[in-house]
């Protein structure tokens, strides 16, 4: 049998490599954790950063409010936009401001940057409602306001001559009115100018279409920011576990009607029509901009958030919610109306201007609830319940004929008005300092 050796120089060898190849695991080892250390502090740096340039535009923010509130000598002219710049700290940093005044209230956007992180934050800019209607109930009728058998008004009224009370609960003050509060509707008309422009321009849309057209959760929607439809557009959500859903920012046109329907999700879209707009079924738009020349309807269980703008009618009803702080507007021209029937609900302002002479008005009916405030330039019917401040032109019931239907039939309780309610400045030409009010 034959022996066989290894040579000392083998082993030598052999040792030399596996010190080699351990060093390189722990070298590995070591720099994969140096990788991470470092990622993880390059990370949280980037963190802190953005935390600070957060931070930048919320003091953006609050300084704005500083200037706002007349403590301060630089003056904002609220009725042009703007935008400058500061450093609003020693240590660095920089906050751009912007503002402008849209759909009656001022919007203010602050762009804080820290290094290469940026933070941007806005808000809209409004009145306190205590500082400009603490009344639950203003009436420029020159008739009395009579309070029906099974009204409920929980506040004070102001009116030419003192209500008369015919089985109803009146819990408040009495002031004479010495003027109606007229609404300055000029950036409301702007804004229906500006959609206007769009509708009657195709050319400033990114793709012009010319059939009707049917988004659901099988079709692709155009990438481009605004489509331009020279027909009507359908938005349908087929089934509740696969629903259509569209983010913007987008702008939808049509020369026709627009139906958003089924379990359609809309977020941060623009829908405008020269004809009907119809938010119904399940659906849900939220962070939206709504035009229509001709009406609005958002009916069935429906909800919407946002800026919801007819020249000529809106109507709510159903169990149709609009939600948040959204802003309800009809121009009322040439005899459009705001409904809001059944137990359908709306939040924050729902405003129709016009004139009394016109037909039209503010309808507030059945089990319908406005919560925040609700006023008519024109006639003002009230059978349901307002939350907050109710104000109009001319008293109006469709069950009565035109000489006595001077009567309130619902409920209006200030107290219960929504905490985060904002007027918008259009009320007031020149806020007195407290008037100011943000909501983010």
């Amino acid at each position: 049998m034959k022996l066989i050796s290894i040579n000392p120089r083998n082993q030598r060898g052999i040792a030399l490599l596996s010190a080699i190849l351990l060093g390189f695991i722990i070298f590995g080892f070591i720099a994969a954790w140096l990788t991470i250390l470092y990622t993880r502090n390059k990370m949280a740096y980037l963190e802190q950063q953005k935390m600070q340039a957060r931070y930048i535009a919320e003091s953006g923010l609050a300084k704005l409010q500083w200037y706002l509130s007349g403590k301060d000598d630089k003056k904002l002219n609220l009725a042009e936009p703007q935008t400058w710049e500061e450093e609003l700290f020693t240590k660095g940093g920089k906050c751009k401001f912007s503002t402008a005044f849209e759909y009656g209230f001022l919007k203010a956007t602050c762009r804080g940057t820290n290094n290469k992180a940026t933070s941007i934050i806005s808000a809209y800019i409004g009145l306190e409602p205590d500082s400009l209607f603490p009344e639950a109930l203003i009436i420029w009728d020159p008739r009395n306001v009579i309070i029906g058998s099974g009204a409920t008004i929980v506040g004070d009224i102001r009116s030419h001559s003192l209500p008369i009370n015919q089985g109803g609960v009146w819990q408040g003050r009495f002031s004479n009115g010495k003027e109606f509060p007229a609404i300055n509707a000029s950036s409301f008309e702007q804004g229906i100018l500006y959609f206007t422009e769009m509708l009657q321009n195709p050319h400033k849309a990114d793709q012009e279409l010319f059939s009707a057209q049917v988004f659901d959760q099988d079709s692709d929607i155009p990438a481009q920011g605004s489509i331009y439809v020279n027909d009507n557009i359908v938005f349908t959500g087929r089934s509740e576990e696969s629903p259509l859903k569209i983010s913007g920012p987008k702008i939808f046109l049509s020369t026709g009607d627009i139906q958003v329907s089924g379990w359609a999700r809309l977020d941060g879209c623009t829908i405008a029509a020269m004809g009907k707009v119809s938010i119904l079924d399940e659906a849900k738009v939220t962070g939206a901009e709504i035009f229509s020349l001709r009406e609005i309807i958002i009916a069935d269980n429906a909800k919407v958030e946002g800026k919801v703008f007819s020249q000529c009618d809106i109507i709510i009803s159903d169990q149709a919610k609009v939600l948040g702080n959204s802003l309800v507007y009809s121009a009322g021209n040439p005899s459009g109306k705001v409904y809001i029937g059944n137990t359908a609900s709306a939040s924050g302002c729902v405003i129709l201007t016009g004139s009394p002479g016109i037909e039209g008005g503010l309808f507030i009916m059945d089990h319908a609830v406005v919560r925040g405030l609700a006023y008519s330039g024109n006639r003002f019917c009230l059978q349901g319940s307002v939350y907050g401040i109710a104000i109009g032109a001319k008293l109006y019931n469709p069950n009565m004929d035109s000489l006595n239907n001077n009567y309130i039939y619902g409920n209006i309780k200030r107290p219960d008005m929504t905490a985060d309610l904002l007027l918008p400045i259009s009320f007031e030409t020149n806020p007195k300092p407290g008037w100011m009010k943000i909501v983010k």
